[in-house]
């Protein structure tokens, strides 16, 4: 078991030289030193003088430092103090605090290395005039261990809300989905498209097939002979048909799964940027500044709401991808159907009920409605141009009270 030579907290030593009136929230940090050489332990502890240097030693190394770290302290809580004063804004001093965190953990380590030199040094010192112990090496081991540190929660500024110091960094994440969410609405608006032209083609070839079975129907009731003679030739060229149209069907269903995939990606974009839009919302709106809360809302207003009509564009799309699928699947019922006949050679004289018209007439006929979802980029374009205003809203508004 080891013997602890140093165990100090360097926050009470710290506070003792600098009181801060800002970054007045700083957690212990300890600093605990124990000597870990069997042999050594053994000739400490029959030399209590021996000890007590050490100890002495790995203090004064850390309450040195400590001296350091309070200049430190009284700097960075002088330049908080000076911030909050300008700007009287309580989230203006986050940084300096942010900062002297990052400073006070470098330098608390490097106490203990300098702590951990000294008592070192006591050692060497001590095995020149006891040159049989030199055959021993010290072993020290060090532990910090830091707390939290912050601006004190009495810390009054111009704002009660902190979470205003958010703001920038939701902007950023709305920007963020917003990319994303360009990328994939022109993803979709082309896979729209490219869907819209092969269910064209589709429905056109069926049309031709359906209307050729109807004709040579009618041979095999009137003109038997003339039915006879063109019957291989049309099942040879009709089979080719129905092959193209089963290629076409997959490959029209292939981009409908496409943009469902899509729709979902943009809805969770969506979602994210409508969660962020009403935190900025909330946040402007519990601030209680009201010359802020004024100068953005127009723009909070209209972000949110650009947003709001293009979930629910999406959700209209996802609606027609439903019935897309439902429409393919008549078409796959409709082209068994005819390949099942012509393959087989089944003509009886009546007519297919193959109703293509009605096919046509849906969503995705040949005259597909796609301009209300191709006014999503134009209205996630606004989206953008209001948060930029917002974020710049936001930062003039602090440059004026800076001044």
């Amino acid at each position: 078991m080891g013997v602890t030579i140093c165990e100090l907290d360097m926050t009470k030593l710290i506070l003792k030289i600098h009181k801060p009136t800002v970054i007045t929230e700083i957690g212990p940090c300890k600093i605990k030193m124990t000597l870990e050489t069997k042999e050594i332990i053994k000739i400490v502890d029959d030399d209590p003088l021996l000890q007590q240097q050490m100890v002495d030693a790995g203090q004064d190394a850390v309450e040195s430092a400590s001296k350091e770290i309070a200049k430190e302290l009284k700097g960075f809580d002088n330049d908080a103090q000076k911030a909050l004063d300008k700007m009287g804004l309580k989230e203006a001093t986050y940084q300096f605090a942010r900062a002297f965190e990052k400073a006070y953990e470098d330098l608390a380590e490097d106490a203990q290395d300098k702590a951990d030199t000294a008592i070192l040094k006591v050692w060497k010192d001590y095995v020149k005039t006891h040159k049989d112990y030199n055959k021993y090496k010290l072993k020290i081991v060090g532990k910090v261990t830091l707390g939290a540190v912050g601006v004190g929660a009495a810390v009054a500024g111009a704002i009660a809300n902190t979470a205003i110091g958010d703001v920038p960094g939701v902007v950023f994440s709305i920007l963020g989905a917003a990319k994303g969410l360009s990328s994939t609405l022109q993803t979709v608006r082309t896979a729209i498209k490219s869907a819209a032209d092969v269910w064209k083609v589709l429905l056109d070839d069926l049309e031709d097939l359906d209307d050729k079975y109807d004709k040579m129907s009618k041979q095999y009731v009137t003109a038997q002979e003339v039915f006879a003679k063109a019957v291989d030739k049309f099942t040879t060229v009709s089979l080719n048909s129905v092959k193209k149209c089963e290629t076409n069907l997959a490959t029209f269903k292939s981009k409908l799964g496409g943009i469902e995939k899509d729709s979902h990606t943009a809805a969770r974009d969506l979602n994210k940027m409508l969660n962020n839009a009403e935190k900025v919302f909330k946040i402007i709106d519990d601030s209680g500044i009201d010359k802020l809360k004024n100068a953005l809302k127009g723009d909070l207003t209209k972000m949110k709401q650009g947003v709001e009509d293009t979930i629910g564009k999406v959700a209209d799309l996802v609606h027609q991808v439903k019935e897309g699928k439902e429409d393919a699947d008549d078409a796959a019922k409709f082209i068994a159907m005819l390949k099942e006949k012509i393959d087989k050679r089944v003509y009886t004289g009546a007519a297919l009920a193959i109703d293509i018209a009605s096919l046509a007439g849906d969503i995705w006929g040949g005259a597909m409605e796609t301009k209300d979802f191709e006014k999503t980029p134009e209205i996630i374009g606004n989206v953008v141009t209001c948060i930029n205003a917002v974020q710049d809203g936001f930062d003039d508004y602090f440059k004026r009270e800076k001044k």
